[in-house]
């Protein structure tokens, strides 16, 4: 595979991530929390596939094979970057949501 293909692998992989986590947190604001998880679980699985592209360009890069950077890496190195924060808030999110799902029902 080349850069190109790979970094676009990484953007798709990363921006599905993404999605996952607004719908997760969108879900979680619906108090929908198990339809939350698993799209916690689908987000992590396609941030995974992400950083499985981006493993083989270092990979490569290290062997001195495409060793060169370009603006759509930059593109995607930067979308990788941002399904990490975006899962982070998407956490948190939840989390958050439970929690007032349980003040509102009096169990906290």
């Amino acid at each position: 595979m080349n850069n190109t293909e790979i970094s676009m692998q990484m953007i798709l992989r990363a921006g599905n991530a993404t999605n996952c986590a607004y719908r997760a947190m969108m879900k979680a604001k619906a108090f929908s929390f198990d339809e939350a998880k698993t799209a916690m679980e689908e987000a992590e699985e396609e941030l995974k596939a992400a950083h499985v592209e981006q493993t083989k360009l270092l990979q490569q890069f290290a062997q001195g094979v495409n060793a060169q950077s370009d603006i759509l890496l930059t593109h995607a190195m930067d979308h990788l970057t941002m399904a990490n924060v975006n899962m982070k808030m998407a956490y948190e999110m939840v989390d958050l949501y439970e929690y007032l799902n349980e003040l509102k029902k009096g169990e906290v």
